[in-house]
């Protein structure tokens, strides 16, 4: 049984469309510029409490963490609390209004966040890292679930799915 070149489909023919490549596009600068934020705040929490010990009593015994573990931790959780406690409603939103107009409002909101997160008065270091950490996650849980949402209506799909 042979199967000819012309049955399947062409390499990266969804990023022949304008309007995807340009949200791709969008998203992959998107999550560039997180995950630099990502590792520069991580790096500077550790490097805030590089050399510190801090010593916990809890349920009667006593345990010693250093700085760089409980401040990372601390940070991850506050990162993933609003994940959590805002993906539910990102998933309602996605659902019920404009995918489009939901998506650039988020984004909007998203960059405005998180900038004025930066421009605050001049709080401890440390706790102005964790401020910037906490601010953007909430956004980022609605962002997400419109993307995925938006994703199940990007042009072309319905037109493949005739072709089968």
């Amino acid at each position: 049984m042979t199967i000819s070149k012309d049955s399947s489909p062409p390499r990266f023919a969804a990023l022949r469309n304008r309007d995807f490549s340009l949200l791709w596009t969008g998203m992959l600068v998107s999550t560039v510029g997180s995950q630099m934020q990502l590792t520069a705040v991580n790096w500077h929490v550790f490097e805030l409490l590089r050399g510190s010990t801090y010593t916990l009593h809890l349920f009667g015994g006593e345990f010693a963490l250093s700085g760089e573990a409980l401040g990372l931790g601390t940070l991850g959780l506050v990162r993933v609390i609003p994940i959590v406690l805002f993906a539910l409603i990102g998933g309602v939103l996605a659902d019920t209004l404009d995918r489009r107009r939901l998506l650039l409002v988020t984004q909007a909101a998203a960059t405005r966040s998180c900038s004025a997160s930066w421009s605050r008065s001049k709080p401890s270091r440390a706790r102005a890292s964790v401020n910037r950490a906490r601010s953007c996650p909430s956004r980022r849980a609605k962002k997400r679930s419109c993307r995925r949402a938006g994703s199940r209506s990007v042009p072309g799909r319905a037109a493949r799915k005739r072709r089968r």
